[in-house]
């Protein structure tokens, strides 16, 4: 029971751990040449998407993040991919034929590194001062869309 109890604890606190950080800046270019740097989006939300084409969950995600996009304005919200797929050309067929109208950077190591990502989907949302408000390790997709009804 103590031991129990210890588990619990410690998962709470990295929960809190995990909410109250600042998310890591990272530098990239993303499918169209152009650099992208977290920290210039600075002063508006961000949903930070880590996905595959190869991975069935996050190809299911895809209407999910095209409802955000349309609904939530670019001036308040970003959304980033990053794509840890096999190839930077399956990732970019995709992103194409689904008609997937956010920014997408190909990045199989620096940022999910970054990130301590282990599995994906994984969804994060980064508050305008920078700091990691939802993760979907630890939230639902209904409290990321109340989250968002509130910008």
């Amino acid at each position: 029971m103590k031991k129990l109890a210890v588990i619990f604890i410690s998962t709470c606190l990295l929960t809190l751990h995990v909410f109250a950080q600042q998310a890591p800046n990272f530098s990239a270019t993303d499918l169209n040449g152009q650099k992208v740097e977290l920290n210039a989006f600075k002063g508006k939300y961000v949903l930070l998407d880590f996905w595959a084409t190869w991975c069935p969950p996050c190809m299911a995600k895809i209407p999910f993040l095209k409802d955000i996009r349309k609904k939530y304005p670019v001036d308040k919200l970003e959304i980033i991919s990053v794509s840890l797929d096999h190839t930077k050309a399956q990732c970019q067929r995709t992103v194409h034929s689904k008609g997937m109208n956010w920014i997408h950077i190909y990045d199989r190591q620096n940022i999910p590194s970054a990130y301590g990502i282990s599995y994906i989907p994984t969804l994060f949302l980064i508050d305008p001062k920078g700091k990691i408000i939802y993760n979907n390790d630890v939230n639902t997709e209904s409290e990321l869309l109340r989250i968002l009804d509130q910008i």
